[in-house]
């Protein structure tokens, strides 16, 4: 297993609910909070009204 200084990329899969996304990023928040909380973060989100191509992003907790 990993450690969380040791992921650079993580692609997640959001439903595009909020409740969703809300546990979601409370558990990514948990997981590489710490003294390097960094991580990229990529991948594709939809749903009902959202079709946005989430190329790279730089997340700091």
């Amino acid at each position: 297993m990993k450690k969380p200084d040791q992921i650079g990329l993580l692609e997640v899969c959001a439903s595009g609910r909020d409740v969703d996304d809300k546990f979601e990023m409370e558990g990514l928040t948990r997981a590489f909070s710490g003294d390097k909380p960094r991580c990229a973060i990529g991948g594709n989100l939809k749903g009902p009204k959202l079709d946005t191509h989430l190329l790279l992003q730089e997340w700091q907790v």
